[in-house]
């Protein structure tokens, strides 16, 4: 699977869970509104074995001031550091989803997935 992939089926899987308007913007940010309507800027993370770290969670507040969200939400397959737990924390305004898989209910997720 790809980064640009791995967006686009977490976009939909996003919108199956009640999220509107998501909006692919690159191969690994999206935006949406949530249950709430609050406006979030996603950053979906495809690792291989690394874990992601505190500079990915950095980087969310200058993307979420971008794209006029007000939270931020980053999703990856893998893991995160401590490090990333802990600046996620501080911000107070960003939500970590660890081991993100989008659920194979289309085709070419189910085929990008194996």
């Amino acid at each position: 699977m790809k980064p640009g992939e791995y967006t686009a089926a977490c976009a939909r899987m996003l919108t199956g869970l009640g999220y509107r308007e998501a909006d692919v913007k690159t191969d690994e940010v999206l935006c949406a509104a949530d249950a709430e309507g609050t406006r979030v800027c996603v950053r979906c993370v495809l690792t291989g074995w690394t874990r992601v770290g505190e500079l990915e969670v950095e980087e969310m507040l200058p993307l979420m001031r971008y794209y006029g969200a007000d939270a931020g939400l980053l999703l990856t397959n893998g893991r995160f550091t401590r490090g990333a737990v802990r600046r996620a924390k501080e911000e107070g305004c960003i939500t970590l989803k660890p081991r993100f898989r989008p659920l194979a209910d289309r085709e070419e997720d189910t085929a990008a997935l194996l």
